[in-house]
């Protein structure tokens, strides 16, 4: 089911969270509202993926003492398999990923390590642990969300305060328009330029690039918007997962910026104990080239989850180094470069490593780094009809995400002219709904 169609929209959101407050002061049955209703919303991808979200949950809840530890090595061996035999995986025959896969496997493992390391208590219930692991606005492409932050808010509220309420609209109409006005519409006007990316120049290769930056931004914190409006509906509060990360000084701000809680997940489960591991048994002068190996390690899994293929694994590479090398840099304290250069920067090695994502072979990429480079000319390819209103779209974007409009626009507080464009805004939204147009993110 689409968080952005009128399905979801029109009936089973209002009718969740009018039987989620129904059972208010009843927390047992408030958790069996979210787990129906958890399910009921994976249900539209087949059984044999509702079974296994299912399947997974059990083996958690089954394996919490005595094979917490085999349970967990069973679903990332699970993720990795479903990873390595996906679509433009490394030579092997594709099989759909399931929805939401990486998600929920993620959120679990959280769990049993978080538990394992009594950091957080386990659930007291198969309910409980059910409700955090089919969560419906997280289940299909999170935010990652950890226990220990979910369970407090487990049938903890009787009723909806007016913050929250306004949390979840200001959410869900800000996540409507970045997807439906801004993602789906620039993604069909670059979509062109990537076709013919054989006989494109340098001004379609950057007018095309710099779009992808744009549809991927905003189609995925539209996502997380629209998540973090309906749990607020149901008043749970998510992490945020955005912090304006094209306005990133450095690529290791970027990464405290961008998709957070995935960053923070890998920070905490993987390239923390590994460097510790490391460090263990290393000489402490090579601390440095250890933690250097350890986030070029780190970036290559982030690539892998994404997606067993060339170009994603190559990504990763891409972003450790660069990771690794401005580790090495920022030492040098007597190296200072203006804000705005090093956002510029930044953001162009962003822009660099955003072809390998888009790019499903290494001559597709080779092919618009040259572009960019204007080694085939100035020439706007596919993109030449409309490169007019492209390009003041990229302008116009760049400006809004440098700037703090989105915090402004859902942030509680005096109603006037914000009140309006945000009614603007749905109106605009609730037009635009059509067809089907998944989530970008929904591929992982």
């Amino acid at each position: 089911m689409s968080l952005h169609g009128h399905a979801y929209l029109f009936l089973f959101l209002p009718l969740t969270c009018l039987l989620y407050w129904a059972a208010a002061r009843r927390p047992a049955l408030q958790q069996a509202v979210l787990v129906l209703a958890g399910l009921a919303f994976y249900a539209e991808a087949g059984l044999p993926q509702l079974l296994l979200l299912v399947a997974m949950t059990l083996a958690t809840w089954l394996g919490r003492r005595q094979l917490g530890l085999a349970v967990l090595a069973l679903q990332l061996a699970l993720l990795a398999a479903f990873k390595l035999a996906g679509p433009g995986a490394l030579g092997i025959a594709a099989v759909a990923l399931p929805l939401g896969l990486s998600f929920y496997i993620f959120n679990l493992v959280s769990y049993g390590l978080d538990v394992r390391r009594r950091q957080t208590a386990p659930a007291s219930s198969l309910l409980g642990l059910g409700s955090y692991a089919t969560f419906f606005p997280t289940v299909s492409s999170g935010p990652l969300l950890r226990f220990g932050d979910f369970r407090p808010q487990l049938g903890g509220r009787t009723t909806l305060d007016a913050a929250l309420l306004e949390t979840g609209v200001l959410h869900l109409i800000l996540g409507l328009a970045k997807k439906l006005l801004v993602a789906d519409p620039l993604g069909a006007a670059i979509d062109p330029g990537f076709a013919g990316y054989e006989t494109i120049g340098a001004a379609g290769a950057w007018l095309s690039v710099l779009g992808y930056a744009y549809q991927l931004y905003f189609d995925f914190s539209g996502y997380t918007d629209i998540a973090i409006g309906s749990a607020a509906l149901l008043g749970f509060r998510l992490p945020p997962n955005f912090n304006a990360p094209y306005a990133a000084l450095h690529i290791t701000d970027f990464w405290q910026r961008w998709h957070m809680t995935m960053s923070q997940w890998f920070r905490d489960y993987l390239f923390l104990p590994l460097s510790r591991a490391m460090l263990k048994r290393s000489d402490p002068e090579r601390s440095d080239s250890v933690r250097s190996t350890c986030l070029v390690l780190t970036m290559i899994v982030i690539g892998f989850w994404h997606g067993a293929s060339w170009s994603f694994l190559a990504w990763g590479l891409y972003h450790g180094l660069l990771l690794a090398g401005h580790a090495r840099v920022r030492r040098l304290r007597a190296l200072t470069v203006p804000a705005w250069a090093s956002r510029a920067l930044t953001f162009l090695a962003v822009l660099v490593g955003w072809v390998l994502l888009r790019s499903p072979s290494p001559a597709m990429a080779l092919r618009l780094w040259e572009a960019m480079l204007g080694l085939h000319g100035a020439g706007l390819g596919g993109l030449a009809p409309r490169a007019g209103t492209l390009g003041l779209a990229v302008v116009a974007l760049a400006v809004v995400t440098n700037l703090p409009v989105e915090t402004r626009l859902v942030a509680p507080g005096p109603r006037g002219l914000r009140s309006w464009i945000l009614a603007g805004l749905l109106v605009l939204s609730l037009l635009s709904m059509g067809g089907p147009s998944p989530f970008l993110y929904f591929q992982f």
